[in-house]
């Protein structure tokens, strides 16, 4: 019966990492194993409860690594409008001048406090 549980948990294990919904897993557990469902259901929170540190690592990664691509991003696009506003270079958006490199540099600052608060935001879990 141990082999069986290890077995159950491992599967559990490998369904959650995909993402899929309790239920689904519920009802695979009910059709392979023979379990009831709400001793399925038990089994399914209880493992999920369990591995949840590891689940949310497993499952955040994504997070972690768009954040990063948007302060790449932002770091460039700031780096480039200095860089193009100290050589003489206007960027035009309007009548007004400099606004466009005014709105660049703001636009490269919003993505790196957007990809910082999404590196905070994860690590708080």
């Amino acid at each position: 019966m141990t082999n069986t549980n290890e077995e159950i948990n491992t599967f559990i294990l490998k369904q959650l990492r995909k993402r899929q919904k309790a239920n689904g897993i519920t009802f695979e557990i009910s059709q392979r194993y023979g379990l009831a469902w709400d001793e399925a259901a038990k089994t399914v929170h209880q493992v999920e409860k369990e591995n949840h540190k590891e689940l949310d690592k497993h499952q955040n990664r994504g997070t972690v690594l768009f954040s990063i691509g948007f302060m790449i991003i932002g770091v460039l696009l700031m780096l480039g409008t200095i860089y193009y506003t100290l050589t003489g270079h206007v960027l035009i958006i309007s009548s007004i001048p400099y606004s466009g490199n005014l709105i660049a540099l703001g636009t490269g600052i919003a993505f790196i406090l957007g990809g910082f608060v999404g590196i905070l935001t994860r690590n708080r879990k």
